[in-house]
């Protein structure tokens, strides 16, 4: 199977997650299959019922009018003869964000308002898969994405790429992924509009795949205020998961922190900034009995916990440390243990920023800013084999750069056009401050930010990353 290969793009038709499958069957098992998925903005990719891989949060953030990523993964064991299907769930991602629910970054009410602000990308989440098989006879099958696949909500109903989900049971399907008929409401995938335009960006993943590093179990710390307080024992960027228990439609309201507050309450603010207004709304689909609920599409930057429900309603919480598959390149020892532990705090930011895009912070911004790239470059790699990180977050400034038709609004009514070849501080850029705040001044045209095209580049080179490791 080629990289530049495409299959169409299909949709549900909506801008909130969905459900995908396909169902096939075989008379042999192949000697070998792989398969290319593109789900808008975030997937997960099943074959069989089971989840092919271990990635989490596929695929990587880029510019979408500019790349599009695809995943490879080889699916031969997930293969049976006779019936299988393939299948796919999608989320928003910062495709088409929804910032309808929990928070999402903006301008404090005491700064100018950017009229640059986020724009989604489609007005429908979209979904491109196709699976070539290779039989021992020499013969091959290829199955893609048509108007055969059949498509169904999922009871995640909303998600927001700033870490909030709603998570709704009554409206789980058993056996969405199985090949067997599930129960539901299943309608015909439609092509969709984007679909043309979105397969001529199509571009293989140079960058690790994000991964759970480890798994950090919640200890319960007390009760306040008719909350659960629990403590990861580390500050870091992860996926949630809980196993509670309530009323069937009923909601149970989980907020996450990077500290607590005054009041022993996990405390989202912010200081001089606004309020991190983050929050997981798990929906009971059966009564006083404990189910398990777990974020699919997003992640957070937590240590605290607090749940609305009494303890003896959590089973347990967990949160799973995430970050793009890094090896370690180096390693240090030292008699006086706190350096160590200064060490494994250092480590641990740099995980948690080091997703597909390199970070400033896991709760505030999440945006790519761009001098991290040279700034801390040299720490980073000592540390971590990046090769692949530096090519993807230089790649992604070179898809940024400007030309001298781009344009934004200037907030007067007119436009504003910052010229040719203009590097700007974030890539990917989905948030272009391009007008000069007062006091701050211009976010989009800093020197020290653009200048990573060139010094991030640098150090790409002298650290030898840009050749393969030995």
């Amino acid at each position: 199977m080629k990289q530049t290969d495409t299959a169409p793009f299909i949709t549900a038709g909506t801008t909130s997650p969905f459900y995908a499958r396909k169902e096939f069957t075989l008379s042999a098992v192949p000697d070998y299959a792989e398969a290319m998925v593109c789900g808008l903005g975030q997937f997960a990719f099943y074959v069989n019922g089971k989840k092919v891989g271990d990635h989490v949060l596929d695929p990587a953030w880029t510019d979408y009018k500019k790349r599009v990523c695809f995943v490879k993964f080889e699916i031969t064991p997930y293969l049976q003869k006779g019936k299988n299907v393939l299948a796919a769930e999608v989320g928003n991602g910062w495709y088409l964000a929804d910032r309808s629910f929990g928070y999402f970054f903006h301008f404090p009410s005491f700064l100018p308002q950017n009229p640059n602000g986020y724009r989604p990308f489609d007005r429908e989440l979209v979904l491109s898969v196709w699976v070539e098989m290779t039989f021992s006879h020499g013969e091959t099958y290829r199955i893609e994405t048509d108007c055969s696949w059949k498509t169904a909500p999922h009871p995640v109903t909303h998600t927001n790429c700033y870490g909030s989900e709603m998570i709704d049971h009554r409206k789980q399907i058993p056996g969405w992924n199985l090949p067997k008929i599930p129960a539901g409401t299943w309608q015909n995938a439609a092509i969709a509009a984007s679909s043309q335009e979105l397969s001529a960006l199509a571009a293989p993943t140079i960058i690790p795949p994000i991964r759970v590093l480890r798994s950090l179990p919640g200890t319960f710390l007390y009760q306040k205020e008719g909350k659960s307080v629990y403590d990861f024992g580390t500050n870091c960027a992860g996926m949630l998961s809980l196993r509670v228990r309530g009323k069937r439609g009923e909601e149970i309201t989980v907020r996450p922190a990077e500290k607590l507050g005054a009041d022993g309450l996990p405390d989202q603010m912010a200081d001089g900034w606004i309020p991190i207004d983050v929050k997981e709304v798990l929906i009971p689909g059966e009564n006083d009995t404990f189910e398990t609920f777990s974020q699919t599409f997003t992640y957070v930057g937590a240590r605290y916990l607090a749940v609305s429900a009494p303890p003896e309603d959590v089973a347990w919480v967990r949160l799973d440390a995430i970050s793009s598959a890094i090896e370690d390149a180096g390693t240090f020892s030292c008699d006086d243990r706190r350096y160590e532990e200064v060490l494994t705090l250092i480590k641990t930011a740099m995980e948690s920023n080091l997703q597909s895009v390199h970070t400033d912070c896991p709760t505030i911004e999440r945006f790519a800013w761009q001098e991290v790239n040279h700034l801390l470059a040299p720490s980073v790699m000592f540390l971590k084999q990046v090769r692949p990180h530096w090519e993807k977050f230089l790649t992604d400034l070179r898809d940024a750069q400007l030309t001298k038709e781009d344009h934004f609004h200037d907030g007067k009514g007119g436009e504003y056009y910052p010229g040719a070849g203009l590097v700007p501080s974030q890539a990917p850029c989905y948030d272009p401050n391009v007008l000069p705040i007062p006091g701050l001044g211009d976010f989009y045209n800093a020197p020290g930010w653009g200048s990573s095209i060139l010094l991030g580049t640098r150090w790409h080179y002298l650290f030898g990353v840009s050749k393969e490791p030995g």
